[in-house]
């Protein structure tokens, strides 16, 4: 595979995600002009909290049905996706039952946000469509279908998000998560169906094998799937609950549009991932280890490229960037620049997360991002009260560039070094 083959291949899907984003974008600017800094730190702190569960229904099921199916074929790919279905759906049921029962609790004692009991329908309807479509997108992308993957992940949705906003004037929060939950359940719908019909396709064409995958193994792998999204949402998703305890919801907006104009950057990324991760979860289970450094080496050195580029770029338009969405998140440059740090770790490294996810070593992915998670969420917990959201923008960044570091580590030690 050259050079300009991943390139290409690459410009193809990030082009898919730069129109994703600035669909992503653009509702973003309707969200910050029509709404008071205070009411769109509110719709954050309900997205944060919306995310979170989120990842407590998956359970790391969408990665383990991407791991597993890329290896499989025919309708064993299907038996396979019908049993994430099912236990996702069983796993939301009592989950959600219980947020609903303890609501005031939650968003009152916990969270400090008493507004936030009023978002609970909107929020648990998200919760279950976006599941259900994240699944849908892990097997579209095992079959090799990256950018129609990427296409009902989010560049669908946000279109739709943003038609419906330009046709909206807001007022409150509640108006806000009421339309985004509406674009999930329709993406969702249009998800379900591309995949019922890409697997009716391929039972037609190939027989599957008699031999198929227990829900049992299923569960073993998603376990540490699920750890890491634990582990993931210390970084991602915590401080934005602490931010909304602890700082007023116009900083917490603040630097929830921080975090999101410097994961603008993660594009290239995302993008790579969705073509590799399933070409090194096959590479490897055939045992061609070579073919397997050479694609790593490439795509880890274009996304290096991009990432000095793009990095240089958005530290020295920050304010104008950030001036887009309203003269009253120009405070948001310091915290731009702290989290940009560990983003332009993150694209330099490379697919790392995913080669040791794909490859075999996700436990011991899993060990070391425990680790990480574990001391920043410490450092958040004591920091916050303290820093408020310059302080969580530092823990943040240097979470991001430990654990790639430390993967990055391991791929040449384990992957790379590898003589099988």
């Amino acid at each position: 595979m050259s050079f300009q083959f991943l390139f290409k291949k690459l410009s193809s899907l990030s082009f898919l995600k730069v129109i994703t984003l600035i669909f992503g974008v653009l509702s973003t600017i309707q969200l910050t002009t029509q709404l008071a800094a205070s009411e769109f730190g509110l719709y954050c702190l309900a997205m944060s909290f919306c995310l979170i569960i989120s990842v407590f229904v998956k359970q790391g099921l969408d990665n383990s049905l991407l791991k597993i199916a890329s290896a499989l074929n025919g309708a064993q790919r299907g038996r396979v996706y019908y049993q994430v279905l099912l236990a996702a759906f069983f796993f939301s049921i009592p989950l959600l039952i219980t947020i609903h029962s303890l609501k005031e609790f939650i968003f009152l004692e916990i969270l400090g946000h008493a507004e936030l009991i009023h978002l609970i329908g909107w929020v648990s309807t998200a919760v279950i469509f976006f599941t259900f479509n994240t699944i849908n997108c892990s097997l579209l992308t095992a079959y090799g279908k990256a950018g129609i993957s990427i296409f009902f992940s989010g560049l669908l949705p946000n279109f739709l998000l943003l038609m419906i906003l330009l046709n909206s004037e807001l007022t409150s929060a509640y108006q806000a998560f009421g339309i985004y939950s509406i674009s999930v359940v329709f993406n969702c719908i249009c998800s379900f169906l591309m995949t019922l019909s890409t697997l009716a396709s391929d039972r037609g064409l190939e027989k599957a094998k008699n031999n198929s995958v227990s829900f049992s193994k299923i569960i073993s792998i998603n376990l540490s799937f699920f750890v890491l999204a634990l582990c993931a949402l210390v970084n991602q998703q915590l401080p934005s609950l602490l931010l909304g305890k602890y700082v007023s919801l116009a900083e917490l907006a603040e630097f929830t549009l921080a975090l999101k104009v410097v994961m603008l950057m993660s594009v290239p990324l995302i993008a790579m991932n969705s073509y590799t991760a399933p070409l090194f979860s096959r590479l490897y289970s055939e045992k061609k280890i070579h073919d397997l450094k050479s694609l790593f080496r490439l795509s880890q050195k274009l996304l290096m490229l991009i990432a000095m580029v793009s990095g240089a770029c958005l530290w020295f338009a920050a304010e104008t960037v950030l001036g887009i969405f309203g003269d009253e998140y120009l405070g948001a440059e310091s915290y731009v620049k702290v989290l940009l740090i560990g983003q332009i770790v993150n694209l330099s490294c490379g697919s790392v997360v995913s080669i040791l996810t794909m490859t075999g070593f996700h436990k011991l992915h899993l060990k070391n991002t425990i680790i990480i998670s574990s001391i920043s969420f410490l450092l958040l917990l004591y920091f916050i009260p303290i820093g408020g959201a310059l302080a969580a923008s530092y823990i943040t960044s240097i979470a991001l560039a430990a654990i790639n570091f430390i993967s990055l580590f391991f791929v040449f030690k384990k992957v790379l070094a590898s003589n099988r």
